[in-house]
């Protein structure tokens, strides 16, 4: 699969998080970033749409 460049406008304190949570799991915050999006369908499922639990999910179970 080819990757493709995006880019995001995140605020100061979530980009500063994020990259905490990434280097914790020795990954790139691209990795990261990835992950998450190829866990969310299944976390999407679970939560019932519920958009902040999704997150709140994959927070915690990691």
């Amino acid at each position: 699969m080819e990757d493709h460049t995006v880019t995001l406008s995140l605020p100061e304190g979530v980009l500063r998080n994020e990259k905490h949570i990434a280097n914790e799991r020795g990954m790139s915050l691209s990795g990261l970033f990835t992950q998450f999006l190829e866990d969310l369908p299944s976390f999407s499922r679970i939560s019932h749409g519920k958009r902040g639990k999704v997150s709140k999910t994959w927070g915690e179970g990691r």
